[in-house]
């Protein structure tokens, strides 16, 4: 079963083969465990929803910066 089927099947409560993956690590696993483990992780476990690298520009994103933001949906994250 590929990851389309796999999804469509779970929305549909029609009994995929497994539950569908969908990966997110926050850009401070990345930066304590290093990409290395995280694409091992994705190796290990196929993800049948996002892109595989998506999150490797995380960093860059100024919610993940130091400080406190407002996210789209007004919610106040403080990341120390």
């Amino acid at each position: 079963m590929d990851s389309r089927e796999r999804v469509i099947r779970a929305i549909e409560f029609e009994s995929p083969d497994r539950i569908p993956i969908m990966h997110a690590f926050l850009p401070s696993a990345i930066r304590r465990h290093g990409e290395k483990i995280i694409r091992e992780i994705f190796e290990k476990y196929p993800h049948d929803y996002a892109d595989v690298y998506q999150y490797s520009t995380m960093p860059s994103d100024p919610l993940y910066q130091k400080g406190i933001h407002r996210d789209e949906w007004g919610c106040i994250w403080l990341n120390v």
